[in-house]
């Protein structure tokens, strides 16, 4: 029942999260992983339970860690610690796949997003 969706989700965001610090090594499974939590959240609103979804746990940080990996893409493609090849930016399909799935992680708390994003832009 709930202890092991508890377990579950638990386990699905620490995947993702791990896959999103790993961006080198993990891209291929960041446009299946951000649609499983877009799918999620569009969900939320039919949930007939009043157990808690958990989704208001997981959704925020999963949100700031792909912005996050993102900007460290950009540092590291500045620094040559990475190739240009590997800008993940530059992967066009890629990147428009990821993009369709964000709005819904970013709605989803639109305003700890909001704030994430500015305190981000003024460090």
């Amino acid at each position: 029942g709930l202890d092991s969706y508890a377990a579950w989700i638990s386990r699905v965001h620490e995947f993702t999260i791990s896959s999103l610090v790993g961006w080198r090594w993990a891209q291929g499974s960041i446009f299946y992983l951000l649609g499983l939590w877009s799918r999620l959240v569009s969900s939320a609103p039919y949930l007939k339970s009043t157990s808690p979804s958990l989704l208001e746990n997981y959704v925020p940080l999963i949100y700031q860690a792909y912005v996050t990996s993102r900007v460290e893409s950009v540092q590291a493609v500045y620094d040559g610690s990475v190739g240009e090849d590997e800008d993940l930016l530059e992967i066009e399909d890629s990147l428009s796949d990821q993009m369709e799935a964000l709005p819904y992680l970013c709605r989803f708390k639109y305003e700890q997003s909001a704030e994430f994003l500015c305190r981000l832009c003024t460090t």
